[in-house]
């Protein structure tokens, strides 16, 4: 009986162990071709602290002209100032080298009655102006509340004082403060009985009269920024406080004025180191008189310094005008957080 062999499998249905083994060798490559590529080339390494520097040295670039022009027109001067008023420095002998004579010019100045007067004008203009403009800008912040179209171009019209030069609008007063073609001098004449020559030249009216050119100039500009700052507010919170019974003035004490005080901050502190620095109309209308009623410590800086030569005196006289708006602007400082805090905690 003959033994039957056993059959070979076809070549389609048997596995090829050649191939599978080639497969395996192709994907093992594939995947670690795949995977070197994915690597960071080790000069994308190197190239990218260097496209950095070059990044930040093109950003340095563009801001170093203001830099420059910041160091040169601001720095520079207050420190040059500062080293100046230490020393006797006169311009009509600039060949003698300046003395240094320390803290001389700062107690001549505060001793001196001119330089205590020039302090108390400078506080009076200062706080008085800012004080009516604040209350008038106020008051016509909260009239122009209302978006309509005659508040638009009421608004549009208060731009006309601000755009003003002070030098111009302090020369236009000066004809409307005279007593013989000035409808303002004519009328102050007139209640005065007709005593008075001219505004300027009294010493009682001479400061209100300066007082009043600023606060026609500039009690647009803190209208219009309280009149953002009220435009900003949410209009819920005050509507419904309205339908609760809540009047008019404690709507405004309880919940317009907390919530405007940050506007009203930078308001305050904008025009006071203006006013502070107030010249323009003390040149052009008074000259610092009558006697010396409107002389202030810039306008008494300006003719220490550039009338009399004077400069080592006229620095001291302007650092003592920047100490006291520091002053002043940290009071204000204090005086915001404190009302903050108050206000959070209520």
């Amino acid at each position: 009986m003959k033994r039957k062999r056993p059959r070979r499998r076809s070549s389609e249905g048997a596995p090829d162990r050649n191939s599978e083994r080639s497969t395996n060798m192709t994907m093992v490559e594939t995947m670690g071709v795949s995977a070197q590529s994915t690597r960071p080339a080790p000069s994308s390494r190197s190239t990218a602290p260097r496209l950095r520097r070059q990044k930040a040295l093109f950003l340095l670039m563009l801001v170093a002209p203001a830099v420059l022009f910041a160091l040169a027109v601001c720095v520079y001067p207050i420190v040059s100032a500062f080293s100046l008023s230490f020393f006797d420095y006169d311009l009509r002998h600039a060949a003698v080298a300046p003395q240094f004579v320390g803290l001389d010019n700062y107690t001549r100045f505060l001793t001196d009655p001119l330089g205590q007067q020039a302090i108390v004008n400078t506080l009076t203009f200062a706080v008085a102006a800012v004080a009516i403009e604040l209350v008038l800008g106020l008051a016509i912040a909260l009239m122009l509340w209302r978006d309509t179209r005659f508040n638009k171009v009421v608004t549009a019209l208060f731009l006309v004082p601000v755009a003003f030069t002070p030098l111009v609008g302090a020369l236009l007063f000066k004809n409307l403060y005279s007593t013989t073609y000035g409808p303002l001098g004519v009328i102050v004449n007139a209640l005065a009985g007709g005593n008075l020559d001219s505004l300027v030249t009294n010493p009682v009216t001479a400061m209100p009269a300066i007082i009043l050119v600023d606060v026609w100039q500039w009690t647009p500009l803190i209208a219009l920024t309280l009149l953002g700052g009220l435009r900003s507010l949410p209009d819920e919170v005050i509507e419904a406080a309205s339908l609760d019974g809540a009047g008019y003035w404690r709507r405004l004490f309880a919940m317009v004025l907390p919530q405007l005080s940050s506007f009203i901050f930078i308001a305050v502190v904008i025009r006071t180191m203006d006013a502070f620095k107030v010249f323009d109309s003390i040149y052009a209308i008074t000259g610092g008189g009558p006697g010396n009623a409107t002389t202030t410590l810039n306008y008494l800086a300006f003719t220490e310094g550039l009338q009399f030569f004077n400069v080592g005196y006229a620095s001291a006289i302007s650092n003592v005008l920047l100490i006291i708006i520091v002053a002043f602007s940290a009071v204000y400082v204090f005086s915001l957080n404190r009302l903050n805090r108050k206000y959070e905690t209520h």
